[in-house]
């Protein structure tokens, strides 16, 4: 039998500069929403919003609509969420 120990360190303040990490948690909770699922599917499901509308979303945040959730690095989600942020406003 093997053991491990995992250490966790929690950051002080969110690793990333979100103006509403409240927003930007609900986002990337709603891209993990369905299992195996494109994040355009996820998103558009989560959110109800026009399949349409994150597809455009996406695109200008330079993201392939065909990725799933789980290959997003912490920057793509930023980026999508500066996008999302300034078309919900």
């Amino acid at each position: 039998m093997d053991s491990a120990i995992v250490k966790i360190s929690v950051y002080p303040r969110t690793p990333v500069d979100v103006n509403d990490a409240g927003g930007f948690f609900k986002l990337v909770k709603a891209g993990f929403s369905a299992a195996r699922k494109q994040v355009a599917n996820s998103l558009s499901h989560s959110l109800g919003l026009a399949k349409e509308e994150v597809l455009s979303l996406l695109e200008k945040a330079g993201i392939d609509p065909q990725r799933r959730a789980e290959t997003f690095s912490i920057e793509d989600w930023v980026s999508l969420w500066r996008v999302f942020n300034k078309a919900v406003k």
